[in-house]
């Protein structure tokens, strides 16, 4: 009769176990590091760069970005919702408002162009102080060992026509959208 431990290696499934057990414990160790990293330059009481210190309390360490202005912010100021981190204004423009997702791709390793266009163009509509937020959601395909990530650009539903319309005339520009 054959052990629990020699199913699980045998299992058509461990590649994706292993798989899944080295990102979660690589995102571990690199959270892990950053923190004792800015504890440590705190304790010396070197100046932290502008990236990894709150925007609203500069004597704090970052430990989350807003997903919606994209400051870097402390713990303190961090509210989290459905694995999305926001400061404390946009978490409740975030929860007041109905979002719709006006652009998503399903980019890996070897296409993550249009991931880059969905994220200048979140960039692009905060300078017209048009609000909007990224979700990426991970998919493990187990056949060729890829990992293909689902991103996904969320704006305000009283937005939606308008930025199609714009999106629509830019794809008969042959726009990456």
């Amino acid at each position: 009769m054959e052990s629990y431990k020699e199913i699980i290696l045998t299992s058509d499934f461990s590649p994706l176990l292993l798989l899944g057990f080295f990102f979660f414990f690589f995102f571990y160790l690199k959270n892990k590091y950053f923190n004792l990293l800015l504890s440590r330059d705190l304790k010396k009481n070197q100046t932290l760069s502008e990236d990894h210190i709150c925007f609203f309390h500069p004597k704090s360490p970052a430990t989350a970005v807003c997903s919606i202005c994209e400051h870097s912010i402390c713990e303190l100021c961090t509210v989290s919702d459905h694995q999305l981190n926001f400061c404390k204004e946009h978490f409740e423009l975030y929860s007041q408002t109905e979002w719709k997702i006006i652009l998503s791709a399903k980019t890996n390793a070897e296409n993550s162009k249009m991931a880059l266009h969905i994220y200048e163009f979140k960039k692009n509509k905060w300078c017209e102080k048009i609000p909007s937020y990224i979700k990426t959601q991970y998919s493990i395909d187990s056949d060729p060992n890829t990992i293909d990530s689902i991103i996904s650009l969320y704006i305000p539903i009283e937005y939606y026509s308008l930025l199609k319309k714009r999106i629509d005339l830019e794809k008969g520009k042959k726009s990456p959208f």
